[in-house]
């Protein structure tokens, strides 16, 4: 969650009120939104008059990060959905996770280092073979400066700045900015190399980013350098001969870490590409989950930032019939093609309140791990209806019911995804 909102300033006056408390949540939901996470909820949660589609904040507020249990990426490395969604502490059950790495080996690892490896945090982390012989390894994941050559370039660049100004009349040439801290994480495990990732001011960035910010401060950074140089060359040989001399040579070292910069960037570039995060998926103890179902739904999800509607392209139907097979497990049919859908609640629900997670005439949207329930607002009219957002439901399975060939090739396509809008 940090990424999403770092780094941005809140915009609310007094934050010690209440209604100030659910403006900045809301906002976060909102930035969590466009970094790639949704926060699916409850019927409790969801279905205001505005912005339905936002858990509410509570009287009382959050008192833990249970909120957070069923947080979705929908990025291209989803290794984070595996967290399991219980709060790990010394007298936790769940005192071991087995892990699959990037090249497939399998390991035990400690439940309480398992973010700081998704988030590739610089450290040693043990691990256990779950082959017969059990032996111990370290992951050892270090983060290195990339740009250091640049920000020692800047520095002398600044120095140099400084003595030309004394020889001006008209001291304008003004110093240059240090750029943002990049960084190299990569994740070894016995030798062999599991994941590489970049950092810039300890936020994930993709390589083609890194090699795009790099290349961009090195080619800013010697066009400020031939500005330097034709402002010095312009003053008075006769004057400052010796200081100008000084300078020169410091140019030239200006220059080299550049090129050593270069370097770097080339050899960046060159690289093989390999996954952000070392680990693809978790094994949970018996009783972590209701099911190991991998089945992601893909969709893409935003805000309108002029009403905060909700917009999800995504596959989804009208709901035709709800059907309880268990206390935990319901089945939906779908109309848009005969198939069935079979999800489970949040949370527990007494048999009188069943009715309010899903009923007949309600959408379904397939969205990741989840089913988003929604019902069409009352005032909303014609092709392209707005529905408030009701529920969401864990996504199990999907199963296709028998069709008649006749008339098959004049159905609706059932994969095609629409857009969704949830005011």
């Amino acid at each position: 969650m940090v990424p999403a909102i770092e780094g941005f300033p809140l915009e609310c006056g007094s934050t010690d009120t209440e209604e100030a408390h659910s403006h900045i949540w809301n906002m976060i939901i909102k930035r969590l939104l466009v970094a790639g996470y949704l926060l699916p909820g409850t019927v409790e949660d969801l279905g205001r008059k505005s912005l339905s589609w936002v858990v509410k904040w509570p009287e009382d507020g959050f008192s833990s990060t249970l909120i957070f249990d069923n947080l979705q990426y929908a990025g291209r490395l989803r290794a984070i959905n595996d967290i399991p969604p219980v709060e790990i502490h010394p007298g936790s059950d769940c005192t071991e996770l087995t892990v699959v790495m990037t090249d497939d080996s399998k390991y035990v690892i400690n439940p309480g280092d398992l973010d700081n490896i998704v988030y590739m945090t610089a450290g040693r982390y043990p691990m256990q073979e779950t082959a017969a012989a059990k032996k111990c390894f370290d992951l050892v994941i270090e983060e290195t400066l990339l740009n250091g050559d640049l920000y020692q370039a800047i520095k002398m660049t600044n120095d140099i700045v400084y003595e030309v100004n004394q020889w001006l009349a008209n001291p304008n040439v003004g110093a240059t900015k240090s750029p943002g801290r990049l960084t190299e994480v990569v994740a070894t495990l016995e030798q062999t190399t599991l994941a590489v990732t970049y950092k810039l001011e300890g936020r994930r960035d993709s390589r083609y980013d890194a090699i795009q910010n790099m290349a961009r401060d090195i080619r800013h950074l010697r066009a400020f350098i031939d500005h330097i140089e034709q402002r010095a060359d312009a003053i008075d040989h006769s004057f400052f001969g010796q200081e100008k001399r000084g300078v020169k040579q410091s140019r030239e070292h200006v220059k080299d870490q550049i090129n050593l910069s270069e370097q770097s960037r080339t050899r960046i570039g060159q690289m093989q590409e390999l996954s952000n995060e070392p680990i693809v998926k978790i094994m949970y103890p018996e009783g972590g989950r209701l099911s190991d179902n991998d089945t992601w739904n893909g969709y893409k999800a935003w805000c309108q930032a002029h009403d905060g509607y909700l917009n999800i392209e995504a596959t989804g139907s009208i709901i035709r019939n709800v059907k309880w097979l268990t206390a935990e497990l319901l089945e939906l049919s779908l109309d848009r093609e005969p198939s069935k859908v079979f999800v489970t609640p949040l949370q527990p629900v007494p048999e009188g309140y069943r009715d309010d997670e899903a009923r007949v005439g309600d959408t379904a949207v397939l969205v990741g791990h989840y089913v988003a329930i929604g019902e069409r607002s009352e005032d909303s009219y014609g092709p392209n209806p707005v529905f408030t957002m009701t529920n969401y439901l864990r996504f199990m399975s999907m199963e296709k019911e028998a069709q008649s060939r006749r008339g098959k090739n004049r159905a609706q396509e059932s994969d095609r995804k629409l857009v969704w809008r949830f005011k």
